[in-house]
């Protein structure tokens, strides 16, 4: 949920069909302490999302008030690093409930970012594995989540946990045609 002149990013959707053959429960790097959300982590967060997205803008207000208190948030589904001793965030992750209504069995991964300081240490790929464990744990069966076209290391990470695209229409089979061409060296 970024500002609300922001223009609109283009997203592309991946999905796992499943929760089966998760990889081992993640063990938290000794240097990180893990937390989940509570409010008083909010405005750590925020500037955590601000700086592993910088293209983006995060409206504090409309987060408090849609996103934190909305019953699809999940608070103790909502994952945070910081390294021991400091009180920066490192890297975070949430499970989103998806249309409860519609498919209570889907879940949705939101905003897996490290802070660029932190990132070639895996810290991606543990908030996805806390993220994937939690969502397995609270009953739910099969998740989504949708990333920009020019996150290449993101795609990858989420292809290697066993997401695969979903384009959605014409126009998203091309750009995944795309991205798909630029991780496979051909031939």
């Amino acid at each position: 949920m970024g500002g609300a002149n922001e223009a609109v990013p283009v997203l592309i959707r991946m999905d796992r069909p499943h929760l089966e053959e998760l990889p081992p429960r993640p063990i938290i790097p000794g240097r990180y302490v893990l937390e989940t959300y509570s409010d008083d982590l909010f405005d750590r967060w925020l500037d955590l999302l601000e700086a592993a997205f910088p293209e983006h803008q995060f409206a504090r207000d409309a987060w408090r008030q849609k996103v934190v208190p909305s019953p699809r948030f999940m608070p103790n589904g909502a994952f945070y690093v910081r390294e021991i001793g400091e009180d920066e965030l490192c890297a975070t992750a949430y499970a989103w409930r998806e249309s409860p209504e519609e498919d209570p069995g889907l879940a949705r991964v939101e905003w897996v970012g490290v802070r660029p300081s932190h990132r070639g240490r895996k810290l991606g790929r543990l908030m996805m594995d806390l993220v994937l464990h939690f969502m397995a744990e609270q009953g739910f069966d099969k998740v989504t989540l949708d990333t920009e076209p020019y996150r290449l290391p993101a795609v990858s990470l989420y292809l290697s946990l066993g997401f695969t695209p979903a384009p959605r229409n014409d126009e998203e089979r091309l750009i995944w045609d795309e991205v798909l061409s630029k991780l496979v060296p051909p031939g």
